[in-house]
């Protein structure tokens, strides 16, 4: 009997494998025709549907430092401070002060589905408000110096007034305007020559004159309707002072 040799056997493996994979070729393109008699039918199983995933909402509010520059993602917002620092007037949400603006704090807030507690302005005197509806620049008694008056909400004291040396009117805009709320009324507080209080506009003042009038010398403060005037007790360069401290509020 012949005995087959290592070639032989090879040789009968290869066509083994061979006839193996055209019965798999004949299989598969059975089986394709199948499918596409079924489809033309329209037996065709439905496709299942895609699920539809929905994506992820943002779970955080980032805030860029205002010193640093360094970037801060908050997973909760409990305090948004409008304040005065030393590099002017800044937002402080929770314990970072941040050039963020407010309107990308609070549109990014709304992404993330977070609640904000309304924004508080500080005087600078530790009152912290709410509200801010008229602002007052006038004459302190003892000294030249020029003071503020805030008419609005109080945190703790609800409707009130207090004055304060540490922030002017003008910069009391300013962080009225960073904490989103409507521009306050901006007065200077003059004293006509009998005593009684003389409000101007500071926006409105066009010219400080000093007068001099038979019983005393007094200042004239002129506003840019040209028929609008009044004489005052405080001299020229208190007048003026009084006028620069409101700056910002045009």
């Amino acid at each position: 009997m012949h005995k087959a040799t290592y070639h032989e056997n090879e040789l009968l493996d290869m066509a083994l494998a061979t006839e193996n994979r055209a019965t798999r070729l004949r299989k598969a393109i059975e089986h394709n025709r199948l499918v596409r008699e079924q489809s033309r039918a329209g037996n065709a199983p439905e496709p299942e549907p895609t699920p539809c995933v929905e994506e992820e909402k943002p779970k955080t509010v980032t805030v860029v430092g205002a010193e640093s520059c360094n970037t801060f993602r908050l997973s909760s917002i409990d305090r948004i401070v409008a304040t005065q620092s030393v590099i002017g007037p800044v937002l402080v949400v929770n314990k970072h002060a941040t050039t963020t603006p407010l309107a990308d704090i609070i549109a990014q807030a709304a992404a993330a589905e977070m609640e904000l507690p309304p924004v508080v302005v500080q005087d600078g005197e530790g009152g912290e408000w709410l509200e801010i509806t008229a602002v007052d620049a006038f004459q302190r008694p003892e000294d030249d110096n020029v003071r503020s008056k805030i008419w609005g909400k109080e945190v703790k004291l609800g409707r009130y007034s207090l004055c304060t040396d540490n922030t002017t009117p003008g910069q009391l805009l300013a962080l009225c305007t960073l904490a989103g709320w409507p521009k306050p009324e901006v007065r200077c507080v003059f004293t006509f020559a009998n005593g009684d209080p003389c409000e101007v506009d500071p926006a409105s003042v066009c010219s400080v004159d000093a007068i001099r009038l038979p019983s005393e010398r007094s200042t004239l403060v002129t506003c840019d309707d040209g028929s609008t005037s009044c004489f005052v007790r405080e001299p020229v360069a208190v007048v003026q002072r009084m006028v620069d401290a409101c700056k910002g509020s045009e």
